[in-house]
């Protein structure tokens, strides 16, 4: 038998263009996979059509949920229980009490007769199902902290190790490589992934505010102290925090009124401002009652010595101010 070549290939790129046509349709007619609502109140996973819907499963779930492009998996309630199922719908994981929605994670949450564990995206328990409590820690690595039955918490890795033995006496949280937990006496401390301790646990409460600054309490009296302890300012019946829009400096609020202090400690604005709204080319905007706005720089001094209904930071040596229309002011820093 022979072949006429350029037949051939002529009948094979006939052939690869009816599949691209047949591609091209399915991608005009089918939206992403939704989930969908049955008359009888269960779930079933569908494709939308123009002219209807394409089920891809039977509405059998009690609930369900996309599915994570990270892990591939998803989450659905069958028959009261939990369980992980895969693209082709098949049950993937045991069934379970209660289960993390969070699934796009290498760890993930279960519960079974109130004790609980972790499983990964493929099903397999990996963190056994014996603690009373847990709580889940990612940054960098994952980690898990965990109660045994004596309520003691460690901190264990996402192979099942042990960081932290079960000696603290409250749930460990984990934040740039800081660690704040409990000992015996129940005040809070720091440590690092060693246990060496950094802060001494001898307060209420230990919040990381960024690098190496947390904000301590004891009783009525807060401070912003380092990881080595150091105390870098004070004060009593206020709240120290660092919010995402402050690079150089931390905001305190005392009696419903803000200020700001520098990492050194020092107090660059008393609290006496509505808000703080934008930290620009070495300039903070402030608020105060009634939506008027200024600019002060990052030693507190006053920009334009007066407010104005909005102010926006171009550049290092201009802003944008708005009172009646809109006006560009060239800044001189102090």
């Amino acid at each position: 038998m022979t072949f006429n070549r350029p037949r051939l290939l002529a009948i094979i790129s006939l052939a690869f263009l009816c599949m691209l046509c047949i591609q091209c349709k399915q991608e005009k007619d089918y939206s992403e996979m939704s989930i969908m609502i049955g008359p009888n109140h269960k779930w079933a996973y569908v494709y939308i059509l123009k002219n209807g819907t394409k089920k891809l499963t039977d509405f059998i779930y009690d609930d369900a949920r996309e599915f994570q492009s990270s892990t591939n998996v998803a989450r659905v309630q069958f028959e009261g229980k939990f369980a992980l199922i895969d693209p082709n719908f098949k049950f993937i994981s045991a069934f379970y009490d209660e289960m993390s929605i969070w699934v796009e994670e290498e760890l993930i949450a279960v519960g079974k007769d109130g004790l609980y564990g972790f499983i990964n995206p493929k099903g397999e328990e990996i963190i056994p199902l014996i603690y009373p409590k847990i709580n889940f820690i990612v940054q960098d690595k994952q980690y898990v902290s965990v109660q045994n039955k004596s309520n003691q918490w460690g901190m264990l890795d996402e192979d099942n190790s042990t960081i932290l033995d079960f000696r603290y006496t409250c749930k460990i949280l984990y934040e740039n490589h800081y660690a704040i937990t409990c000992n015996e006496t129940g005040k809070q401390g720091v440590i690092t992934l060693k246990g060496d301790e950094v802060i001494a646990f001898a307060y209420d409460e230990v919040v990381f505010l960024k690098d190496n600054l947390f904000e301590v309490t004891k009783g009525d009296s807060t401070s912003l102290i380092t990881s080595g302890g150091k105390c870098l300012f004070k004060c009593d019946s206020c709240h120290i925090y660092s919010p995402g829009y402050l690079t150089h400096l931390v905001l305190i609020d005392k009696d419903q009124k803000k200020g700001l202090v520098n990492y050194d400690g020092k107090l660059i604005v008393q609290p006496k401002f509505k808000e703080f709204m934008e930290e620009k080319f070495g300039m903070v905007i402030y608020q105060i009652e009634g939506r008027q706005h200024g600019l002060i720089d990052l030693k507190g001094n006053d920009l334009l010595g007066r407010t104005y209904e909005e102010v926006k930071i171009v550049s290092e040596d201009e802003v944008e101010v708005f009172e009646d229309r809109w006006e560009a002011i060239k800044i001189k820093k102090k």
